[in-house]
């Protein structure tokens, strides 16, 4: 497992990135143990990816110096990564597995988990209430956020999210009153198209 103090969430990384670029690119405050780009079933990049530093001080450098920076050419947003992600369980843990596989195959592949005793270990064990957009237009205001939100349930918050220069990166918070609410818009949201752009969708 990654440990919570000394990695971070690395986003809107293109999809051609690989592991040895992430790796090299963070290696510029510190030591960096691990740097995995996180794929789908089929293979295909998100777009994410977790870097762990040898040490907490290094990661906490990383996420105030490299916030907004260019990864061959794209502006990556960086997180903590507060749930300590685990790199054997990281396709489950973002949700996605469900959507490649049918729901005969879904359900056998948990009984096996449970069998074996992993599927605690996957099971997300705090539903998220907020949504995480990405390749929004440039154009879109909080208030745009907010309407969007809205039209699957109550919206506690909404914010584009802003490089370092104060800019937007075309990425967005939209924080819903229920886990609910947050599923239903990324079911809804997720590579649909919004004013000539796909964007993404996925809980935060």
């Amino acid at each position: 497992m990654y440990c919570v103090h000394r990695s971070i969430l690395v986003q809107r990384l293109k999809l051609s990135t690989l592991p040895k670029a992430v790796k090299t690119h963070f290696e510029q405050v510190g030591e960096v143990l691990i740097a995995d780009v996180l794929r789908r079933p089929s293979g295909k990049s998100l777009g994410t990816a977790i870097v762990e530093y040898a040490e907490p001080k290094a990661a906490k450098e990383a996420l105030e110096k490299l916030q907004g920076t260019k990864l061959e050419e794209a502006n990556i947003y960086l997180l903590p990564n507060k749930r300590g992600l685990e790199r054997g369980e990281r396709t489950l843990a973002h949700g996605r597995i469900k959507r490649f596989l049918p729901r005969a195959e879904f359900l056998k592949l948990i009984i096996l988990l449970k069998l074996v005793g992993l599927y605690p270990m996957i099971a997300d064990p705090k539903p998220s209430k907020v949504v995480y957009l990405e390749h929004l237009p440039r154009t879109m205001t909080d208030g745009d956020l907010r309407h969007l939100g809205q039209k699957f349930g109550k919206v506690l918050d909404a914010q584009k999210v802003l490089g370092k220069d104060g800019k937007t990166i075309r990425a967005g918070f939209i924080k819903f009153s229920s886990n609910t609410e947050a599923t239903k818009a990324v079911k809804m949201l997720d590579e649909r198209m919004l004013h000539g752009f796909v964007i993404s969708a996925q809980l935060h």
